[in-house]
């Protein structure tokens, strides 16, 4: 009898498969709350209303060196704006908190880190306004 070891993988007796794993290191403040592609929260973000803004709050540790990417999402998940906002790497906590104002049909902001290395943009956190 075979023995499964997730929903796609069912492994016989004597066979054997092979997968990818990607480590990420960084440094993060206090207990992780959530893991992303691009890095982990111990604030998860946040988002309250601030006059005619947005006051975005969160904590995180970045797995890669780059850009802190901000974008706003309408209903249907496409990017309506986007902003780069910092420089981040994996030896520095991130700490964000900035009011913003979201453009007309905003649903969604997303929190990205464009990745220096190899270009790929890997999410940090999303929350819907």
């Amino acid at each position: 009898m075979g023995r499964q070891i997730d929903d796609a993988i069912m492994l016989q007796p004597g066979e054997s498969r092979s997968f990818r794993i990607h480590w990420g290191a960084c440094r993060c403040d206090g207990p992780i709350a959530d893991v992303q592609p691009g890095g982990c929260a111990s604030q998860k973000l946040t988002a309250q209303a601030a006059g005619q803004g947005v006051r975005l709050t969160g904590v995180f540790g970045v797995f890669d060196r780059g850009n802190l990417l901000l974008s706003w999402l309408d209903k249907t998940g496409e990017a309506i704006g986007s902003v780069f906002l910092e420089e981040v790497d994996p030896q520095s906590p991130v700490r964000f908190d900035q009011t913003l104002v979201p453009p007309p049909g905003a649903q969604t902001v997303e929190l990205c880190v464009l990745a220096q290395a190899d270009g790929q943009t890997r999410r940090l956190a999303a929350i819907s306004l």
